[in-house]
């Protein structure tokens, strides 16, 4: 059995307005979701998607389609965040609906939502401490703990059906909990099966399904790795509320892309309030932060390199990543 907590159908305990100058009725109204608005942004990401997927399959040569992956990779990284806001059941007011809006997005990426979703809670449960499972960042010094860094960032979302699907659990997941991942594991593939075998392969369109949906995914990853160590860049290990996440700000085109989800400290000190109503949290409550000494940086860009040449973080407690901690 997995100790003390069990995520699995439980969000990060509420601290209420967490000591911050935010009024209960004002977070309350903001933690209310708008369903149209997820579906149109996810219709719109999509169709840029599919549009840009299906342009480079029509450019020569081929280096001149790199651009358009790129681009369409970026957009991608803006579906995660839909799908991260999803495993909150931030998206739509009743748990079912996130539920099959979080499956129909997963199955797009080959992943286990409920996997996932554990994950994700977990990591809030436990975020930067020892328990914590997406404490990749952070280990022994040495060459695997760096290596692990940065296959995150350039392989994170090729190689995340193998992590979520297969090692997650195989760590984290008690017996009882085998049967319903297995079974869900089994309607991903039949509907994969349904699709190629059934809906593509009939038109000889599997080429070119494959090169649309394949291809912009590995440009998306780069895009999803830098933002994932981003957002817990210059933080303190197993250090307070306010210093174990990262607020970027940047403009609000890409904000709007990504869901609001570059406020991630407003999001882990607010996790049911939906990314795209972050930035007007963070507008209340950004003068307490900043007393705080809390992690804020300006420009993606500047804490991307930033990121990048730090490397993980090196503890001497034992932490390795993907550890379990069964009793």
């Amino acid at each position: 059995m997995i100790a003390d907590h069990d995520p699995d159908d439980a969000l990060e305990p509420s601290r209420g307005t967490a000591g911050l100058p935010i009024d209960r009725d004002e977070l309350r109204e903001l933690t209310r979701p708008r369903a149209a608005y997820a579906l149109g942004m996810t219709a719109l990401l999509f169709a840029a998607w599919l549009a840009l997927g299906l342009a480079a399959t029509r450019v020569e040569p081929w280096w001149a389609r790199i651009p358009l992956w790129i681009f369409a990779g970026f957009l991608i990284n803006g579906l995660v965040q839909l799908g991260h806001d999803a495993w909150h059941h931030n998206l739509f007011a009743k748990p079912w609906q996130n539920e099959l809006y979080g499956h129909l997005f997963s199955a797009l990426f080959g992943v286990s939502y409920s996997a996932a979703r554990h994950a994700h809670l977990r990591h809030h449960w436990y975020n930067r401490t020892e328990r914590d499972p997406d404490a990749y960042n952070v280990g022994a010094a040495g060459g695997l703990v760096k290596a692990q860094y940065y296959v995150v960032i350039f392989l994170g979302l090729a190689l995340a059906p193998l992590h979520f699907n297969v090692l997650y659990p195989a760590v984290f997941y008690a017996r009882r909990a085998w049967p319903r991942h297995l079974a869900e594991l089994f309607l991903y593939a039949l509907a994969y099966v349904i699709v190629f075998r059934f809906v593509l392969a009939p038109r000889g369109l599997v080429s070119i399904a494959l090169q649309i949906w394949l291809v912009p995914l590995l440009f998306a990853t780069p895009w999803n790795g830098l933002k994932s160590v981003s957002d817990h860049f210059a933080n303190t290990w197993k250090g307070d509320r306010f210093h174990t996440a990262t607020t970027v700000r940047t403009t609000a085109l890409w904000s709007w892309i990504w869901n609001g989800l570059n406020y991630h400290l407003d999001h882990h000190l607010f996790p049911r309030v939906p990314g795209y109503n972050l930035a007007r949290v963070h507008a209340r409550i950004r003068g307490a932060l900043v007393e705080r000494d809390a992690p804020l940086f300006d420009g993606y860009f500047r804490v991307f390199w930033a990121a990048f040449r730090a490397g993980p973080v090196h503890v001497s407690d034992g932490h390795r990543f993907l550890k379990g901690d069964r009793r």
